[in-house]
């Protein structure tokens, strides 16, 4: 191609939210095309494969009832799965959620558990710290609660807010809480009660076609280093010159800054304000077939994930016949200043071991039994919102979108999506 190429729509990024906003244009027959930094379209959906075992970025299960997406995503075949979670803390495992399923600790901690929550503080949503005790009760909370999300966010949870929150936890209730205190209870207390997964191919697999059809209207493992807005040009690192009409884009918004020269410094200074927690992913195959939950939480300082999910589990298929697989998930808090020196509070190798330790130690797998053990990073996993987070966001999308830059999808809108709510977001780009 040219270097004085133009597009209608040009579409940075194909992740979910990209590969939408291309079916939408596809559908509305624009001229338009896709830039995707890595070799291969998906995103975070993608999936890898290694020795017959299939991994996924991270425990991706499907739960939308949108029209739109369901009419993509079930052009696979899928199965069913009952979201089984579990955690873990002290030693001891526990139905999910937590608060529910308390029956495997001491009398004297029930006590307390049901004590603090009875005389927990008045509903406080000045920060998210405050908010879990105004829930829980203080022991709940800072026993279980706030140790987790402090491993899971990696971030102070007093300068987080609550506007996020919505459904994702579940709501106290004392009878639910005082059973749980006894037995395990028999329901799904999840906020969710029913998941799909693809039979075969990893959760990629419900994008799959979607791919094959974007793919001949991209361009792969050329990333954009510049971004002229007052020229509506785009810049990538080959030396591609792109002009457009309309830009989507599916970029993170704290890298604008380091993408336009023009950017004011007020919104330069938005940008660099937001936080978000890149993903190590510690992947690994057993040579025989262990009962794994689906997936758990992990509340426990000298283990480094906070959370665990077994592939082999969602889908026979995603291992070996005989075989099994687990993917920790260990999280770290990033700002763009610290971007290009990612520093990790743990070693690869000290996350590899702290690993296999915990195979050792819960599930009786020893090193003889581990096939391979793969180590990445996911350098976006998931927003961190802080109070000002809400305000920053909104003046870096307005600026943009005023100069014909609409941004979308979880890094692009800069909010806790899941797959489905980040499709629609593509999906729904070009109409704003």
């Amino acid at each position: 191609m040219g270097k004085n190429e133009h597009f209608e729509i040009l579409i940075i990024g194909a992740g979910i939210a990209g590969l939408a906003a291309a079916k939408s244009c596809l559908e509305k027959q624009k001229h338009f095309h896709v830039l995707e930094a890595n070799s291969k379209l998906g995103g975070i959906l993608r999936n890898f494969k290694i020795n017959e075992f299939t991994f996924d970025h991270a425990v991706h299960l499907s739960f939308a009832t949108e029209n739109e997406v369901r009419k993509e995503f079930d052009k696979a075949p899928y199965h069913e799965l009952e979201p089984k979670a579990r955690n873990i803390a002290d030693g001891l495992w526990f139905k999910h959620p937590i608060q529910n399923n308390l029956h495997p600790l001491n009398v004297a901690e029930k006590v307390e558990c049901i004590s603090k929550f009875l005389n927990r503080p008045d509903y406080d949503e000045s920060s998210f710290k405050t908010w879990l005790i105004s829930q829980y009760g203080d022991k709940i909370a800072q026993k279980y609660h706030i140790r987790y999300n402090q491993k899971y966010w990696d971030t102070d949870l007093s300068s987080m807010s609550t506007d996020w929150i919505k459904n994702r936890l579940r709501q106290p209730d004392f009878l639910e809480i005082l059973e749980g205190t006894y037995q395990e209870r028999a329901s799904n207390d999840y906020y969710i009660q029913s998941m799909r997964y693809p039979d075969t191919g990893g959760y990629q697999a419900f994008i799959g076609p979607l791919i094959n059809q974007v793919l001949p209207h991209s361009a792969l493992g050329d990333p954009v280093v510049k971004i002229i807005p007052s020229k509506k040009i785009v810049i990538t690192k080959s030396g591609r010159q792109i002009c457009y009409t309309t830009l989507i884009s599916t970029i993170p918004l704290p890298l604008y800054c380091k993408l336009i020269e023009e950017l004011p410094q007020a919104i330069a200074d938005d940008c660099r304000k937001l936080k978000w927690t890149t993903v190590d992913l510690t992947s690994v195959a057993i040579s025989y077939e262990m009962d794994f939950p689906l997936w758990f939480y992990i509340y426990d300082k000298d283990v480094f994930a906070a959370r665990c999910h077994s592939p082999s589990k969602k889908s026979k298929n995603n291992a070996p016949e005989g075989c099994s697989s687990i993917q920790f998930e260990v999280y770290t808090s990033q700002k763009i200043e610290d971007f290009d020196k990612i520093e990790k509070t743990h070693s690869k190798q000290n996350q590899i071991d702290n690993a296999k330790n915990f195979l050792q130690t819960q599930f009786g797998i020893h090193e003889g039994d581990i096939r391979f053990v793969d180590f990445r990073t996911l350098k976006f996993g998931n927003v961190i919102f802080q109070h000002d987070t809400s305000s920053s966001v909104e003046n870096i999308r307005e600026w943009l979108s005023d100069r014909s830059i609409q941004t979308c999808g979880r890094f692009g809108e800069w909010a806790y999506l899941w797959s489905n709510q980040a499709f629609l977001s593509g999906l729904n780009a070009l109409s704003k």
